[in-house]
C-alpha cells in the first residue's frame, strides 16, 4: 500500500520556469528596492544643489557608486540570463527586474547631471516662481499650508 503523504505529483512546467527565474531575480530584488530609495534621495538632493548650487562631492561620489552597483549588477543578470534557455529567459520576473534595474540607472544618470551642472545663478532667486498655497483642482481650491499644529 502507497502512503498517500509521501506522494508527490509532477511540478507543472510554468511553475518550474517561474521558481527558476526568480531563483536569478530574488536577490537582486530585494535590494532594488533599497536602491531606488537611495536613488530617490540623491536626485533630490541634486536637484537642490543645481537649485542652491551647494554641491557636494560625498554626495556625488554615493551616486557614482550606487550606479557601479547596479550597472554590475546589470551585466551579471545579463550574463546569467545569456546561459538560460529561452522560455526562462523571457519570463516576466526577469524582464521586470532587468527593467527596474535600467529605469534605476537611468535615474541614477540623472542624480549625476544634477550634480554635474554649474552653480545657479546669483540670480536666480529673483526668477524662481513662488510656490503656490493653494492648488486649484477643478472648481476646488486646496489648501496647501500646513496645518499650525504640524507646521511648527
Amino acid at each position: 500500500m502507497l502512503d498517500e503523504s509521501k506522494r508527490q505529483r509532477a511540478m507543472r512546467q510554468e511553475v518550474r520556469i517561474a521558481r527558476q527565474a526568480m531563483s536569478i531575480a530574488a536577490p537582486i530584488n530585494e535590494r532594488i528596492d533599497s536602491w531606488q530609495r537611495s536613488a530617490a534621495r540623491l536626485v533630490a538632493l541634486g536637484r537642490r544643489s543645481r537649485t542652491y548650487g551647494a554641491a557636494d562631492d560625498k554626495l556625488r561620489q554615493e551616486t557614482e557608486a550606487l550606479l557601479a552597483d547596479v550597472t554590475r549588477e546589470q551585466l551579471e543578470l545579463h550574463r546569467r540570463v545569456e546561459d538560460l534557455p529561452a522560455i526562462v529567459a523571457t519570463n516576466s520576473r526577469l524582464l521586470d527586474t532587468q527593467r527596474a534595474l535600467a529605469s534605476l540607472a537611468a535615474e541614477l544618470e540623472r542624480a549625476l547631471a544634477l550634480f554635474d551642472r554649474e552653480k545657479a545663478s546669483d540670480h536666480a532667486e529673483s526668477y524662481l516662481v513662488p510656490e503656490p498655497e493653494y492648488l486649484e483642482v477643478g472648481h476646488q481650491d486646496i489648501d496647501l499650508k500646513l496645518p499650525a499644529a504640524i507646521g511648527r
